[in-house]
């Protein structure tokens, strides 16, 4: 993969990005060993920002595509860290055709994934249609509705 003005590295990141299926690393993120190293989660940042691509238009959208194929999300509105967690889980039912059971505490790369798909089926939480759409389709992870209080003696408690 090559793309024509940015660093001789952005390449490996591509590839890096495409081992993990997404492009939302940390911003600390590293791939590969010794000298060879290279700080994949700062070019992508570096790409994300304004003319990261390049500063003509047209040129830009031409080096976009090479991202986009990798993850269509990879310079998505929301928070990278949801981009991380989602394509992670996303990866797992590609690979195995259904979504495991994941609890809470289950970490993948440092993050607690299993948290995150938590917080996901909680109506509270606040996505995109877009990110709702995925969650749904991709992970068939729907929202639980809200807990209804009731009240048994003088205790309130929820209901499931």
């Amino acid at each position: 993969m090559l793309l024509s003005g940015l660093p001789d590295r952005f390449p490996c990141s591509c590839q890096a990005g495409g081992f993990r299926r997404h492009l939302a690393p940390r911003q600390d993120a590293v791939w590969g060993e010794g000298e060879a190293m290279v700080p994949v989660g700062q070019h992508m940042a570096n790409l994300r920002r304004k003319g990261g691509l390049g500063k003509d238009a047209e040129r830009a959208a031409v080096r976009a595509r090479q991202p986009a194929a990798v993850d269509e999300d990879w310079n998505c509105p929301w928070p990278l860290d949801w981009q991380r967690h989602y394509r992670v889980l996303a990866d797992l039912v590609d690979a195995d055709g259904v979504l495991p059971e994941i609890q809470p505490g289950v970490l993948f790369e440092g993050d607690d994934i299993g948290r995150w798909l938590e917080r996901q089926k909680n109506p509270g939480t606040d996505v995109s249609t877009h990110q709702r759409r995925s969650l749904v389709g991709s992970l068939s992870c729907r929202t639980r509705p809200p807990a209804r209080l009731g009240r048994v003696g003088n205790h309130a408690h929820r209901h499931p």
